[in-house]
């Protein structure tokens, strides 16, 4: 990529963060999508959290070997609420080079439909809203392109690791394009700076060390690593806890 492709890409995404953020800020009094005091300080920082936290993610995937440039991933987002980290990571996903296809998961009515308005915004890079529970029926999952990795993020919500696996194959076999699955999924929990992974912690993610077909049929998947990133700084700081997985080679 050319520096001046580079830029201008750039200058893009900064141009849709603001329009986003306005949007966040003109809809929040009737959605609740962040908090309502401070809301424009609240914004700023977790706009500011959900990039830094990229550049930690992203510089992990590099060093893992896991994504190269325009390398291709499928990237979902679960409890999206307002699109953060869902709408930014997208977004960052793509300047970066990565061949991204995303699909951001909200049960509820008036915050799926307000990231389906974020979809016509200036510069938005294109992304799926499925509207309902990880797990569910969905009658349009839109498309898993075939990719060799599957990243999934969380923030502020509940699943252990085991639900958000059989989530993924439940939701690939409904998608076009699955084809045979992933090779890797890393799941990505949001936690503040000062959470250690203890046994607290790993209890919750659930024993999922070699977690076997989630299927009647499908792959064996196995844990490879837990690791933690960060903390960042800033405004809202935080730290990432991932959780890679891997379909053995037979």
């Amino acid at each position: 990529m050319s520096p001046t492709g580079s830029s201008t890409r750039a200058a893009d995404s900064a141009g849709f963060f603001e329009e986003y953020m306005q949007e966040i800020l003109r809809w929040n009094q009737t959605m609740n999508l962040v908090s309502r005091r401070n809301t424009l300080q609240v914004c700023n920082g977790l706009l500011e959290q959900c990039r830094g936290t990229f550049q930690l993610f992203w510089s992990w995937l590099e060093s893992s070997g896991l994504v190269s440039e325009h390398g291709r991933l499928f990237y979902g987002d679960l409890g999206s609420g307002a699109g953060l980290p869902g709408v930014v990571w997208n977004q960052l996903f793509h300047r970066q080079g990565a061949d991204a296809s995303t699909v951001l998961v909200e049960p509820r009515e008036k915050r799926a439909w307000f990231l389906n308005r974020v979809l016509g915004l200036e510069n938005c890079t294109p992304f799926h809203v499925f509207r309902g529970r990880w797990g569910d029926e969905c009658g349009d999952c839109g498309i898993l392109e075939p990719s060799s990795i599957a990243v999934l993020s969380l923030k502020a919500l509940y699943l252990n690791d085991l639900q958000v696996l059989k989530g993924l194959v439940a939701y690939g076999s409904r998608a076009d394009g699955f084809a045979g699955g992933f090779d890797n999924i890393v799941i990505v929990r949001f936690y503040p700076p000062d959470q250690q992974l203890d046994s607290v912690i790993l209890s919750d993610l659930g024993d999922a060390s070699d977690v076997g077909p989630l299927l009647d049929s499908g792959p064996r998947i196995m844990l490879r690593q837990r690791h933690i990133l960060g903390p960042t700084k800033g405004l809202l700081p935080a730290s990432l806890v991932l959780t890679h997985y891997g379909v053995p080679k037979s």
